[in-house]
């Protein structure tokens, strides 16, 4: 289950709809924020490298290390 794999801190908000349109099946949605774990974010670049990636690019800038 998705809990187990939170740190016991983490605060998780549930909630269904019944919709007839639906018929037998369900929708699921998931949002997690703040999360750093390389297992959501992939194996490639860390947190900190992708933003400073993105606000390169959406500021027309370069990082200086």
């Amino acid at each position: 289950a998705v809990g187990e794999k939170l740190s016991p801190d983490a605060k998780m908000i549930w909630g269904a709809k019944i919709s007839p349109d639906m018929d037998r099946s369900i929708r699921v949605l998931l949002i997690i924020t703040g999360v750093k774990s390389s297992q959501v974010l992939g194996h490639g670049e860390d947190f900190d490298s992708i933003r400073h990636r993105e606000m390169e690019e959406e500021l027309g800038i370069e990082f200086l290390e």
